[in-house]
């Protein structure tokens, strides 16, 4: 009996000696990570104040080569004038490009050039050498490189459309673009300047190209979305799942070999947000697993993708997917932000920011490994009809966390609607107040927010 009780209080010794020696790990573990938090980040003069360092990433991509093509099936029109100029289109990395001299002056616009590869129209001064056009003193880099095709130089559609600040409306049925000038003259707000504010952040979940099939206006309210935010001067994020997959219904919409004309009207979507100020990232790359549906199922956790050429693979498929259809992204966000440990340092080797709290420990304020920042979203993400929830803990304006929140677009997508095209190729919209995107907007300044893109927190 004595021997047994002795047995006993020594497995009980070394089991206290166990939890003690486990949490003295967990506490310590606690306080390193606090120390390596970065807290109370401020703009001022609209540039962010003490961005965090981080060794630069040195990347090498494997982009699809692939060759501009003719395109004869679709047609534009400008301004409810359909252009002649069906016979001079091409297509390449999902954006069908013009000879700009002819679509130019079909729109009967003035065209001064500046140089042998440079010109200005309207507001624009456009240099194809430097891949770029100036408005208003702001560089903008193409979003579709421009190329040479028979000693011509040809340029995107999306571009086109951005420099001359035109909304496009896209009819998948008749295969027809729609060009008008916008009757709601969105333009960006005066800088302020000499004004320091408290950094927030915006994330639009789960953006992804669908199927590529369907006729859908959520890619034309996303871009009036994006074109809203312009217009009071806040800078937004989106996550991007490049690969949709829903094995169910037989569907993989592999942007880089799946060549219709809804994703067309996607990269376009993606062009103009990035022309309004949104900061690309990664949302894995297919976002599911086996049978799962994308932005449903997960693509990382301690059961599915742990071997390290698993999330290698994720890693290169989506940034080789980025690079070859020029989308510059900024940052990783695994799936449902189930990405363990482990899966989370080999993704380190190619995302700066990791935009999701570090696994084990849910931070609420920006914490830098040696290698990545990890930014969360503390408020979390909006899940009533109008935001008020998150919009509340907005206001509490705590100083403890980061002032970050997500939304999935299309809970804002339904307090936009779109008016038929009307003769003159036009296409109206209202957009109510009572949203929830308008609503954390108006907390965020109201506690005296600046939105910022998440890739501003670092240098």
């Amino acid at each position: 009996m004595k021997k047994s009780k002795s047995i006993l209080s020594k497995i009980l010794k070394t089991l206290l000696i166990l939890i003690a020696a486990f949490l003295v790990f967990v506490v310590g573990k606690i306080i390193v990570l606090r120390q390596s938090a970065v807290t109370h980040i401020v703009t001022k003069n609209n540039v962010v104040e003490n961005k965090t360092a981080l060794p630069e990433k040195k990347i090498t991509y494997k982009p699809v080569n692939m060759t501009a093509q003719k395109e004869n099936s679709i047609h534009i029109v400008y301004n409810g004038k359909e252009l002649n100029i069906s016979d001079d289109i091409y297509k390449l990395n999902l954006r069908y490009y013009v000879n700009p001299e002819k679509v130019l002056k079909a729109m009967n616009l003035d065209v001064k050039s500046t140089g042998n590869s440079s010109f200005k129209c309207g507001n624009a001064h456009v240099d194809l050498e430097k891949q770029s056009f100036i408005i208003n003193d702001t560089e903008h880099k193409l979003r579709g490189k421009s190329i040479t095709i028979n000693n011509t130089q040809y340029i995107s559609i999306n571009d086109i459309a951005d420099m001359l600040n035109l909304r496009t409306h896209w009819d998948l049925k008749e295969k027809k673009i729609y060009m008008f000038t916008d009757h709601k003259n969105i333009s960006a707000p005066a800088k302020s300047s000499n004004e320091t504010a408290k950094v927030a952040l915006i994330r639009f979940e789960d953006v992804s190209a669908g199927s590529g099939q369907e006729e859908d206006t959520n890619f034309e309210k996303f871009r009036i979305l994006g074109d809203y935010l312009y217009s009071i001067g806040s800078k937004y994020n989106v996550t991007w799942i490049p690969r949709y997959k829903n094995p169910g219904k037989n569907v993989d919409n592999n942007l880089l070999t799946n060549d219709t004309f809804s994703n067309y009207e996607f990269i376009s979507t993606l062009d103009h947000l990035i022309y309004r100020g949104a900061t690309i990232g990664l949302h894995g790359y297919t976002h599911q697993n086996g049978d799962t549906v994308s932005a449903v199922g997960s693509e990382m956790t301690w059961r599915i993708n742990t071997k390290e050429s698993d999330v290698r693979a994720i890693a290169e498929n989506a940034l080789n997917t980025a690079n070859t259809l020029n989308i510059p992204v900024k940052f990783f966000e695994s799936p449902h932000y189930h990405a363990v440990r482990k899966q989370q340092k080999v993704l380190e080797n190619y995302f700066s920011i990791m935009y999701e709290p570090y696994s084990g420990y849910w931070n609420a304020n920006p914490i830098k490994t040696d290698k990545s920042l990890y930014v969360p979203a503390p408020i979390g993400y909006v899940k009533d009809e109008h935001g008020e929830a998150v919009t509340k803990d907005i206001l509490k304006d705590s100083t403890f966390s980061l002032a970050s929140v997500f939304v999935h677009p299309y809970k804002e997508f339904k307090f936009i609607k779109l008016s038929d095209i009307d003769e003159n190729g036009y296409v109206d919209y209202t957009y109510e107040d009572n949203t929830p995107v308008k609503n954390i907007m108006k907390a965020f300044k109201q506690t005296n927010h600046q939105l910022i893109g998440v890739d501003e927190l670092i240098k």
